[in-house]
């Protein structure tokens, strides 16, 4: 009995939320065509040598040759200044090119001249979040959203940020106005099952994983909090189902490996779930948890010498 207490006591509960896998980039499009010297450019002002060099720069973004877009519109501003079509094109090059800085600058030089592409507020509010900015990311979702710039997609963003900081409802607020905006998004109701998890909300999150399903039924990290769900609502072998999906999408995931590890040992199952967390540890030696419920497992197995060596591990990683 005092060893299958101990082993008890060692294994680590498991709740996974995979939902922050949002470091994707995302594709700008250019949303202004090449332009000509027609009568209400003439009156603008502008130069035929910026207008020229402007046009080389959207033939050289639509070819994916950023660098040299970006060196032509800004030839095209040195000579207008305040030629905001080119702000706004050079900051969808930085976008592509992944300099984020920059692309705020120019966001905020077009912002400051016209709004007529009203993408342009979201856009900004993006590249501060992916330049890791969050306080002025959050600003500029919060003004993207009030002035109609893709605001589904700004509350989404805006939903992982609070995440992030531990800001559950606030978040759930967020995602509920994203899934709103577009039902079809799975990613979405993911993300908000994830929010619902944090604020013990087991029914809404099961569902939502649920949804996202249905939207995409190869979501690999949906399955794996779903099996969290299932396994922290205490239906043991829902969640065992669910994780099963989850390592047959996922296989070379320790996480998941080592949450379905978990549901075995909870029904009983040491060798299934040793098994589990020794691929685990395979897949990640640094991985404490998996070292943690694996001298669990072997408790339980009463091969006492090895949960010694497997809890030791566990020191090292996690003095």
């Amino acid at each position: 009995m005092a060893y299958s207490k101990t082993a008890a006591c060692i294994l680590a509960s498991v709740f996974f939320t995979f939902s922050l896998a949002f470091g994707q980039t995302d594709t700008v499009k250019v949303s202004i065509a090449a332009d000509t010297l027609g009568a209400d450019m003439q009156e603008g002002g502008l130069s035929p040598e910026a207008l020229k060099q402007y046009n080389a720069g959207l033939a050289h973004f639509k070819q994916y040759r950023l660098d040299e877009a970006v060196d032509a519109f800004t030839m095209a501003l040195q000579m207008e200044p305040d030629f905001s079509k080119a702000y706004y094109s050079r900051a969808a090059a930085y976008m592509e090119a992944k300099r984020y800085v920059m692309a705020t600058s120019d966001f905020d030089r077009y912002l400051l001249r016209t709004d007529s592409v009203k993408d342009a507020y979201f856009l900004r509010a993006r590249a501060h979040h992916l330049s890791g900015n969050d306080d002025r990311a959050m600003q500029c979702y919060t003004e993207a959203i009030a002035k109609d710039s893709r605001p589904g997609d700004a509350a989404l963003y805006r939903a992982e940020i609070h995440f992030r900081q531990g800001n559950f409802k606030e978040a759930e607020a967020d995602y509920t106005r994203a899934v709103t905006a577009d039902p079809s998004n799975a990613n979405a109701f993911h993300d908000r099952g994830s929010t619902y998890m944090n604020l013990e909300k087991l029914p809404a999150a099961i569902n939502d994983y649920e949804r996202a399903l249905q939207l995409d039924p190869r979501l690999a990290r949906a399955y794996a909090n779903l099996g969290a769900a299932y396994r922290k609502s205490g239906d043991h072998p829902e969640a065992l189902a669910a994780f099963n999906t989850a390592v047959r999408l996922d296989p070379d995931n320790p996480l998941v490996l080592n949450g379905r590890g978990d549901v075995h040992f909870l029904l009983g199952n040491f060798e299934k779930a040793e098994l589990d967390f020794r691929k685990s540890i395979d897949l990640d030696r640094k991985y404490a948890f998996a070292h943690n419920n694996l001298a669990g497992a072997l408790i339980k197995q009463e091969r006492y010498k090895e949960a010694i060596q497997s809890a030791s591990d566990v020191q090292i990683l996690k003095p």
